[in-house]
């Protein structure tokens, strides 16, 4: 029975630039290990938000062209001076 990713834990490991790729390596051998580029996944998840704070700022109301269907009601303000 294979043991679903959603039932692990994570962990972080630090190890030096010149053991890396080994080290991946054999971590990748290994059954039910999952191994992810922490900077890819960290550029993915900027190439994201990046991409909600665009449609965010393209659907502010400043930017929305005024249509024919806006309306203002003005409403006087009595002059309590005469």
């Amino acid at each position: 029975m294979a043991i679903g990713y959603q039932n692990m834990k994570q962990l972080t490991i630090n190890i030096a630039d010149n053991k890396f790729e080994v080290f991946l390596e054999f971590i990748k051998t290994l059954d039910d290990v999952k191994a992810e580029d922490g900077e890819e996944k960290a550029l993915e998840e900027l190439q994201n938000s990046l991409i909600q704070v665009k449609r965010r700022k393209e659907n502010s109301p400043s930017n929305r062209p005024m249509t024919s269907s806006t309306s203002y009601n003005v409403i006087p303000t009595p002059d309590f001076n005469k």
